[in-house]
């Protein structure tokens, strides 16, 4: 199984938490306009940012949705 994503580490403004976004390779039945993200807790760095999408890039796992 290979993964259907990428997620990148994103900014926001100054004094505001970093996200990381999920860019999807296959189509997942989400709107054509639809984001996949996770908001991190206020006080996250961006190196710990950066090592969250490193795991979850490195595993070979799928993003699905199920309704």
């Amino acid at each position: 199984m290979s993964r259907n994503f990428v997620v990148r580490v994103k900014e926001r403004g100054a004094d505001e938490a970093c996200f990381v976004q999920f860019e999807l390779h296959d189509d997942i039945g989400l709107q054509a306009d639809g984001l996949i993200t996770l908001d991190l807790a206020p006080g996250t760095t961006i190196d710990d940012a950066k090592e969250l999408a490193s795991l979850l890039n490195s595993k070979a796992i799928k993003i699905s949705l199920v309704s």
